[in-house]
Parts: structure tokens; C-alpha cells; sequence
């Protein structure tokens, strides 16, 4: 497996993170409650809906 490089502003965008308190911060539950149903999709799947149209633009 090849490891990815880190990007030239990797220093900046850690930075980024740590103002906004986002790493390591505490589980949410309401966030955990949105994202688990995502979680328990394969990728494909959630791939295919993400890119799907609206369901109201899809000819009947």
C-alpha cells in the first residue's frame, strides 16, 4: 500500500484544526446518529447516492 505524501501546507491545515478544536474532540452523539447510517452502507452505495439527482428531477 502506498502511502499518500503530505501536502505542502500540512504545517498551515494542522494549524486549522487546532484552532477550531476539532481534533480530539469529544464524540457527539447527534453527529454519530446522522453519519450511522452512512457508516453502515458500502462506499459504492454511498458513492452512487451522492452523485444521483434529486429524486424530483428523475423523469417518471
Amino acid at each position: 500500500m502506498q502511502i499518500a505524501p503530505l501536502p505542502e501546507d500540512e504545517a498551515a491545515r494542522l494549524a486549522e484544526l487546532h484552532r477550531y478544536e476539532i481534533l480530539d474532540a469529544a464524540p457527539e452523539e447527534a453527529l454519530d446518529d446522522l453519519t450511522q447510517p452512512i457508516k453502515e452502507k458500502p462506499l459504492l452505495v454511498v458513492v452512487a447516492r451522492c452523485l444521483a439527482p434529486p429524486s424530483s428531477e428523475v423523469a417518471a
